[in-house]
């Protein structure tokens, strides 16, 4: 990592360990089958100096399920014998944590104030082949208030000029944004994805392809030219950083580096690999850019299994949350909730009365829509902390649209990805005194954060049902 000094001038990269600080600064801002037995993160370090044709350094939690972390109980991998002086981990300020996971049982925990450094000098060489990475999973504990959260440094020195390539977490209040770029030469940055929930996890992928001629992994079957690529969740680079591209670059790797400034940051199966070489890509772990997918079940249970319910009572915190209004949302059927932020849920409802109330008892009159929904105030107590929105005019809030099936939607659930919600809906059709579902659409919303009324819906029919 790049630190700052105490007057906030960034340490070249690969700066001895010696050299920092005493308060870290900031500069600036598979297919692969999934195991379910318990994993460990677990840091291994290799040090290559120039008189090696090539070799691999990586960081991971899959090979010992028994190791700890730690400098002394390192899980190394070297295509030829390490050389002196080794890798270091010269701070690893960190905390396995089981309270959550992106695979198996535990993660690695940084709070605020707290580091890991890797120094990592001079550990490439202009033979070695031209595909580097970083790649690993990451979550937040919770949303912090506005500024920067976290920062990681990948540090170069290429053809004599220092690059510093960075990932930084930075908080709006309600989502924590993945900025990306270099700052030391190019000066670009970008926004490259969203943490909108604290129990969400993205997996990221640094790629730095050093020739000046396009080149072939032939893991990824990829043929690119020289720059740094990052990636979320996806095979397609989020932010491309174009490097001159005069020949294979004199390069040398410097120092990995993450800390945390505000909250909790979780890092999930950290993979470091440089100097991989062209005809060893078979002993890489490196794993598909788009990260885990579906994860299978640990177990099932037998079709007979069944739960006697002994009891059941309806919540306080509900029953007056969703209580009728005076004027407006009388009451709904088919509730669903889908977290939107640390501060705020949605609430999705089928079938809706509107109308008024008077002494406890509705009015005549009112509509009857089918749908609807509330964004719920997790700041404030009930009653009074769910805002309820309809269509014009007292319609449904999801109208129905072309070349979608039924005559209206009941919505059930939904998610959010990336900074946009999609809604799941039953496709329903009615007369003669009844109703049918005939099908399901998806609902595409991708300004969920946006006053209601101001909602993009985007509706593509399933074709299922």
């Amino acid at each position: 990592m790049t630190f700052s000094a105490i007057d906030d001038k960034p340490l070249k990269p690969g700066s001895p360990a010696t050299h920092l600080p005493g308060r870290l600064e900031p500069i600036s801002s598979r297919t692969r089958q999934v195991s379910c037995r318990a994993t460990r993160f677990l840091f291994l370090a290799v040090l290559l100096t120039t008189n090696l044709a090539h070799a691999n350094i990586w960081i991971d939690e899959d090979f010992e399920s028994a190791t700890a972390f730690g400098p002394a109980a390192l899980d190394t991998f070297d295509r030829f014998p390490p050389t002196e002086p080794p890798i270091t981990i010269s701070r690893a300020e960190g905390t396995i944590d089981s309270s959550r996971s992106y695979e198996g049982d535990q993660s690695y925990r940084l709070s605020t104030g707290e580091a890991l450094l890797v120094e990592a000098g001079q550990y490439e060489n202009p033979t070695n082949g031209p595909f580097q990475y970083l790649q690993f999973a990451t979550s937040i504990g919770s949303i912090p208030p506005a500024g920067e959260m976290a920062e990681l440094r990948w540090n170069w020195t290429i053809d004599s000029n220092d690059y510093s390539f960075f990932l930084k977490w930075i908080s709006d209040g309600a989502s924590v944004d993945l900025i990306a770029g270099e700052d030391f030469v190019m000066e670009v940055t970008e926004t490259i994805g969203s943490i909108p929930n604290p129990s969400d996890w993205k997996f990221l992928t640094l790629q730095f392809q050093k020739n000046g001629t396009a080149e072939t992994d032939s893991r990824t079957s990829q043929t690119l030219s020289q720059g740094m690529r990052f990636y979320v969740d996806s095979n397609s680079p989020a932010m491309e950083i174009e490097l001159p591209g005069f020949g294979a670059l004199e390069d040398q790797g410097g120092t990995l580096s993450i800390s945390v400034t505000q909250g909790q940051l979780y890092i999930d199966d950290l993979y470091w690999e440089g100097a991989m070489t062209n005809g060893d890509e078979s002993s890489s772990h490196l794993r598909p850019f788009e990260g885990l997918g579906e994860m299978p079940l640990c177990g099932s249970f037998p079709e007979e299994t069944g739960l006697d319910l002994i009891s059941s009572e309806v919540h306080p915190l509900y029953e007056h949350m969703l209580s009728p209004q005076p004027v407006g949302w009388l009451g709904a059927d088919a509730a669903h909730s889908i977290p939107l932020s640390a501060t705020q849920n949605l609430w999705l409802f089928s079938d809706t009365l509107l109308g008024t109330v008077t002494n406890g008892s509705r009015d005549g009159g009112g509509a009857f829509i089918n749908s609807s929904i509330g964004i719920q105030d997790l700041t404030q107590p009930p009653p009074g902390n769910v805002e309820f929105y309809w269509g014009p005019n007292e319609t449904s809030f999801f109208p129905h649209q072309p070349g979608t099936g039924g005559d209206y939607y009941w919505p059930f659930n939904g998610f959010l990805y990336q900074g946009e919600l999609f809604i799941y809906c039953f496709n329903v059709t009615s007369g003669g005194g009844s109703f049918s579902t005939v099908g399901a659409t998806l609902i595409r919303v991708p300004n969920p954060y946006d006053p209601p009324g101001e909602w993009v819906q985007n509706a593509v029919d399933l074709g299922i049902g």
